[in-house]
């Protein structure tokens, strides 16, 4: 995943973030200071963009990693990102959203976002065991879900993601499913999922819908 930010004469830069942001949340303690490289991006084309080194610092006061380029001090953490009703918004209107930009706005707005996931409904089910079987019918259901760290923490969101329901009868049916998350963002921009403010959740009800079948994808 790239970091984006942008400068103060308009102009944008980025870097693939490397483990940074994990580092930054204070995470890594092997983490050390480092070049990297960092792109000068003039519109959303990376085509002929243009390439420097800078070295990435801690700072001893708030411990948070920061670099300096074109006589500015960027923290690592003030990336660019959308707010949840804004990505919402440009995702319902069909507007443009790279990867990069969507998982950065999924990290900084954790505790803002959730899902309405379809979920292939199962025949039976071992909790414990954390077993399910399923039968080839593929019939599926709408279920309120919200992102975990649990397996992948919230920095490593670039590589994949996982969810759970949040009604707790739910939780024992479905339970936990990780996905890469560029696949979890095709499924958004295909309807498949849809992102929904936390604060929405009460807003939606589906104990009272009936599973509904998906037609099987061809091999």
């Amino acid at each position: 995943m790239r970091l984006n930010y942008k400068l103060k004469d308009g102009r944008h830069i980025s870097f693939f973030e490397c483990n940074v942001l994990s580092a930054d949340a204070g995470k890594d303690q092997y983490f050390k200071e480092k070049k990297i490289q960092v792109s000068f991006n003039d519109s959303t084309s990376d085509c002929n963009e243009k390439k420097t080194f800078v070295m990435l610092r801690k700072d001893v006061e708030n411990g948070n990693y920061y670099f300096v380029i074109c006589g500015q001090k960027i923290y690592v953490s003030n990336y660019e990102y959308l707010e949840i009703e804004d990505l919402i918004k440009k995702i319902q209107d069909g507007e443009y959203i790279s990867l990069d930009i969507f998982t950065a706005s999924l990290i900084k707005n954790a505790d803002k976002v959730a899902f309405i996931e379809q979920r292939w409904v199962p025949d039976m089910i071992f909790p414990f065991l954390g077993v399910r079987s399923y039968s080839g019918e593929y019939k599926f259901k709408n279920v309120i879900c919200v992102p975990i760290e649990d397996i992948y923490v919230k920095e490593h969101w670039s590589y994949k993601i996982e969810t759970v329901p949040v009604n707790e009868d739910e939780k024992l049916i479905y339970g936990k499913e990780n996905y890469d998350i560029s696949d979890y963002f095709s499924a958004i921009l295909t309807g498949y999922v849809k992102v929904i403010p936390k604060s929405d959740i009460d807003k939606y009800d589906f104990s009272q819908e009936k599973p509904f079948t998906r037609k099987r994808k061809k091999d």
